[in-house]
């Protein structure tokens, strides 16, 4: 099985061997967690998702969760990672975002490497996930306007039968999550005024 240099590098960062990004997931009695992170992370003013308040976030990931972790470029392996793992009770999709995508590749002008209103796809492996599982975007934007807009958060949440999506309203860094409770997972998001700028989807 071949491996490429962003799988190495970013193995290494997140302290993580090269089976842990390729192969298959060791189930424990901790519950089960996917976290895919972005193939591309064009900002390179501080690294969004390669640097410490990160670092950190993903590693209390992994003490509560058996975690599967992927480095993705295209949407459809977003869908084989989903499908792979049973009882996922927690997907992380990390990405940098906007209202209506999240960006899996390196600028979006490749529809197959963002995650959009056009992937109607993505209901059947959202449909593998646990009945109670939660999704978090750790993406800026893709819950701006609340529940009365047409957002990436509202989107999924409808795709995935319900199920709780907790994004943001407003561009942020991974310094302003503050985790309320990794099981079952529920954060806030406070921007540097201080006010919370979380967006979570119907409870169902």
């Amino acid at each position: 099985m071949g491996y490429d240099g962003i799988q190495i590098y970013r193995s290494q960062q997140l302290n993580l061997s090269l089976t842990d990004i390729v192969g298959v997931l060791e189930d424990t009695n901790k519950p089960n967690a996917v976290v895919i992170f972005p193939y591309h992370d064009y900002n390179h003013f501080g690294w969004a998702f390669e640097n410490k308040p990160s670092l950190d976030f993903f590693n209390d990931l992994q003490r509560v969760y058996d975690v599967k972790t992927s480095i993705v470029e295209y949407e459809e392996k977003v869908y084989t990672q989903i499908r792979s793992i049973p009882n996922i009770e927690l997907l992380v999709l990390a990405g940098h975002g906007k209202q209506h995508l999240l960006y899996l590749g390196s600028n979006g002008s490749d529809e197959t490497q963002t995650l959009d209103f056009g992937d109607i796809e993505i209901e059947i492996p959202l449909s593998y996930l646990n009945p109670k599982a939660k999704i978090f975007l750790w993406s800026c934007s893709t819950g701006r306007g609340g529940e009365n807009e047409y957002n990436l958060a509202n989107f999924l949440s409808m795709m995935a039968e319900g199920r709780e999506v907790i994004s943001s309203g407003e561009d942020f860094n991974s310094k302003q999550i503050e985790v309320t409770s990794f099981y079952p997972f529920s954060t806030e998001i406070i921007n540097s005024n201080g006010a919370k700028i979380d967006y979570s989807t119907g409870k169902y």
